[in-house]
């Protein structure tokens, strides 16, 4: 059986780090693997005891909860993703929660040694804090695209925006998202009636094929 630094070392946000390094941080930092059922929260918006989390295997979704119970999917987390990391900066509760879409494995860290680096294992814990801000540089980059599809008018420019991002994601014209349509509506921020009426208009229209959750982008002649 693996030991976690053996376990942690091929995972990106641990490159660098040498076998030596990385049972260091597993002291300084509580490492710790842990184990989610499909539908637990593996965070909970507003708790004072955030404990940011790297998704090991399975899969997970950010969202929001307002105070009527209306949600709004932030986002889809995948194996390799970190949630919560906005700890390691801020000692504030987060407004977001983060459950389990399927059987999930999460590594758990201490981030309160990250605030202030100090001590024999400073430099290291230095390291590791900017390893970290590079992981949230990209989730910025991701949230960036979500607030351009948000930002555009109409239900239909939202849909084909995200269409565009996802088709470039999936480096193909056809792809798969991981959403039903009242899920996509919860994303983009629509009715879902209204997304419904816009997809069949759009698929008629020659923009796009779908079946579920499978489309396809189509060229137009103009």
């Amino acid at each position: 059986m693996k030991t976690l630094p053996e376990l942690i070392a091929p995972l990106p946000l641990f490159a660098g780090f040498d076998a030596g390094e990385l049972a260091r941080l597993e002291q300084a930092l509580s490492l710790a693997v842990s184990y989610a059922q499909q539908g637990e929260l593996l965070l909970r918006a507003d708790d004072p005891a955030l404990v940011p989390g790297y998704l090991l295997s399975g899969k997970a979704r950010a969202f929001f909860t307002d105070y009527w119970g209306h949600r709004s999917i932030l986002s889809d987390l995948r194996e390799g993703d970190l949630f919560g990391g906005a700890a390691v900066y801020l000692s504030a509760p987060l407004p977001v929660n983060i459950a389990a879409l399927a059987p999930c494995t999460v590594l758990t860290l201490d981030p309160r040694p990250l605030r202030r680096p100090e001590g024999a294992d400073a430099s290291l814990l230095e390291r590791f804090r900017c390893r970290v801000g590079e992981v949230l540089a990209r989730t910025d980059l991701l949230l960036l695209q979500k607030l351009d599809i948000l930002s555009r008018r109409t239900t239909r420019d939202k849909a084909m925006a995200y269409f565009s991002s996802e088709a470039a994601r999936a480096g193909s014209p056809s792809f798969r998202i991981p959403f039903t349509r009242e899920e996509l509506a919860d994303y983009l921020c629509v009715n879902c009636s209204a997304l419904s009426t816009e997809l069949s208009k759009l698929q008629q229209e020659g923009w796009i094929r779908f079946t579920r959750d499978r489309f396809q982008l189509l060229r137009r002649d103009f």
